[in-house]
């Protein structure tokens, strides 16, 4: 596993952290039947398995 590198979050909170970016790639497949716009996400292992699609 690679180290973490921790991000500071900006926003309407007294503090907050991500523990890294997690998303390699994620590429736009189109619209599915519904008009919801469809991708091709590759997550890091870390935290790819706490976000199974």
């Amino acid at each position: 596993m690679n180290g973490i590198n921790p991000i500071k979050l900006v926003g309407n909170w007294v503090d907050g952290y991500a523990i890294d970016y997690h998303v390699l790639y994620s590429v736009y497949l189109g619209e599915d039947q519904f008009g919801h716009p469809q991708f091709d996400t590759k997550k890091e292992l870390i935290l790819g398995s706490c976000f199974m699609n």
